[in-house]
């Protein structure tokens, strides 16, 4: 007995003193949600808005007449931009110069320059005036596409309705028969402003934009165009919104005259 004894105790001095306990490894960690990168939105949060771009200095080509060049004017004057006004004679036909054609391919007003980029066609200057001077344009991406799609409808119903009815009536003495077909294209652009104005104030919503801005001055030349304003009261009162704007002017007399 006492010799199974001493070996036992031999056998216990044998082992380690401080035998480790084996552990099951630990699991791996869950994978992490991928975060955002630095200045993203976070998931579900609608991304900022783009920060306006600085305007240069701006050199804005226009004639008094032209309602695409008066569009351009009033944005400039309702969104406060300092620019230099340059009239081009139409009649003259300094419009085709290579001077001016340098600025504008198409040998049109209106033109416009940003610190040396040249800008033409009323709704892309007007886009890029909203964008660089951080007004008038939309809050969010839906709206963003609404101010788009009225800008491509007024450029071809608003401008060929009352736009080109105008120019025929005033400018070319057009046949009766081209005048009726004009006008019902008029009336059409009507239509469609006044169901639209009969549910919110503006064409986007409840503040202006530069879909309004863009389809307000053809309407101050309704009466040129023969196309009474008298069925479409909705339009009469939110031109009358837009008339009450800090900047705005008569389209008639938004551009100098030579």
């Amino acid at each position: 007995m006492a010799a199974k004894a001493k070996k036992a105790a031999r056998a216990k001095a044998a082992k380690p003193a401080n035998k480790v306990k084996k552990t099951k490894p630990l699991s791996k960690p869950a994978k992490a949600a991928a975060r955002p990168a630095a200045g993203s939105p976070a998931p579900g949060m609608r991304p900022a808005a783009k920060p306006a771009k600085a305007l240069g200095k701006i050199t804005f080509y226009g004639h008094y007449l032209s309602i695409p060049s008066i569009k351009v004017g009033l944005m400039l004057s309702l969104a406060g931009v300092e620019h230099d006004y340059r009239h081009v004679d139409l009649r003259a036909g300094e419009q085709k110069s290579p001077h001016f054609l340098a600025i504008n391919r198409f040998g049109q007003v209106p033109a416009l320059v940003d610190d040396g980029t040249a800008f033409c066609q009323s709704n892309v200057i007007l886009e890029h005036l909203s964008e660089a001077a951080g007004k008038f344009g939309g809050k969010n991406e839906a709206q963003q596409r609404l101010i788009h799609e009225w800008l491509l409808w007024e450029a071809d119903l608003m401008a060929t309705g009352l736009g080109a009815t105008r120019a025929q009536a005033v400018f070319y003495n057009a046949d009766v028969a081209v005048l009726t077909y004009l006008r019902g294209r008029g009336n059409r652009a009507l239509d469609t402003l006044n169901a639209t104005l009969g549910k919110q104030p503006f064409l986007t919503g409840t503040q202006p934009t530069i879909a309004d801005i863009a389809c307000a001055p053809w309407i101050a030349y309704a009466d040129e165009a023969g196309i009474p304003l008298d069925p479409h009261a909705n339009v009469q009162s939110w031109f009358q919104r837009m008339s009450a704007l800090p900047g705005w002017k008569s389209p008639k007399d938004a551009l100098p005259r030579p």
